[in-house]
């Protein structure tokens, strides 16, 4: 038989921003979110691809990063025109959208991640969430944005784990954060698991 006591939902990325609706209903122990987005989809994105535009110029000494500082701003243009039609409510479900996404499933993706962090914030169990400074995808200085209304949860942990990754590597050594599993074990023995 399985202990309702000990079980622990964990999401990374998409899964992440989905744990609300993963948990709702269920008896679990606690949740953790693993580099959540906290924005619409289509704002996530826009935010995102500005955010990896500075980046990556900032990192340009040599001018060696250019092509990927235009392509990304080509990305970020289409990106802001599926967002402005995404607010508007112009996206058709049929087409292909930035390459590879059905308009269906970006509609479907922006209902479900809207009001993120009200939604981390009604959780009815502990929630850590964990975020890496050198994450490209979900940085870390919008977590810091959002931390003071997330903090309104009294069982809300937030880490941030230095030079990790979105993809949690770390970035200087290009292999698996341990410490993501170390500050795991350590937050659960803290709630009394």
């Amino acid at each position: 038989e399985v202990d309702k006591d000990k079980i622990i939902v964990i999401g990374h990325s998409q899964g992440a921003s989905f744990l609300p609706y993963i948990i709702e209903g269920e008896e679990v122990f606690a949740a953790i979110a693993l580099s959540p987005a906290l924005l619409e989809i289509t704002d996530q994105m826009v935010y995102q691809i500005e955010y990896q535009i500075d980046y990556y110029k900032k990192q340009n000494i040599n001018n060696s990063l250019d092509s990927v500082i235009e392509m990304l701003e080509d990305i970020l243009s289409e990106g802001k025109k599926v967002n402005e039609s995404m607010k508007k409510g112009e996206i058709d479900p049929n087409e292909l959208y930035l390459d590879n996404y059905r308009g269906e499933f970006l509609i479907r993706w922006s209902e479900l991640s809207r009001n993120m962090v009200e939604k981390f914030v009604n959780m009815d169990v502990p929630l850590l969430i964990i975020n890496g400074t050198k994450d490209l995808k979900t940085p870390y200085e919008l977590l810091k944005e959002y931390e003071k209304e997330l903090k309104k949860k009294n069982d809300l942990e937030i880490l941030y784990i230095e030079d990790m990754s979105h993809e949690l590597v770390n970035f200087q050594t290009l292999k698996f954060e341990d410490k993501v599993v170390d500050q795991i074990v350590l937050w659960l023995e803290s709630q009394g698991l």
